[in-house]
């Protein structure tokens, strides 16, 4: 049911994005354009302004399509640590790995790509679901 050439592809994409606590707006505009794709409602909040980020939170929704069903929420973190400018993963069929010059990114860019792997699938497929609220949030690695 994966589309695993679709979910590498994405995390590929999505690793390549320099997103570095508060510098996320580059993924948050690449996450926004997919998640509205998708058919999601979407919002960016204006957290960033509070923690000096480039960007908000992204807060998505996917209305349920059955009634009465328990809705459900997921969250991943768009920003990563340092070294994580440039980042040039690279596939050799079994697995990725960065260049060894930076980080691979795939803390918390692997969970993001499972999330929009799985509401493809959700589209795709006409899978029954309740409510599905999606939080990407930013700054995860800030300090101040």
């Amino acid at each position: 049911m994966v589309n695993e050439k679709r979910l590498i592809e994405s995390f590929m994409e999505l690793v390549k994005i320099d997103s570095v606590s508060r510098e996320e707006k580059e993924v948050a505009d690449f996450l926004v354009k997919k998640l509205k794709d998708l058919g999601l409602e979407v919002m960016v909040d204006q957290a960033g302004e509070k923690v000096k980020s480039n960007s908000g939170n992204i807060i998505a929704h996917l209305k349920g399509n059955i009634k009465k069903a328990t809705p459900i929420m997921f969250s991943a973190h768009m920003d990563t640590v340092v070294p994580g400018k440039n980042i040039k993963p690279i596939c050799d069929g079994e697995k990725i790995v960065s260049d060894g010059k930076t980080i691979l990114g795939a803390d918390d860019k692997a969970a993001i790509a499972a999330l929009l792997e799985s509401l493809h699938i959700i589209k795709e497929k006409n899978i029954l679901h309740g409510d599905i609220e999606i939080v990407f949030w930013l700054s995860n690695y800030s300090s101040k």
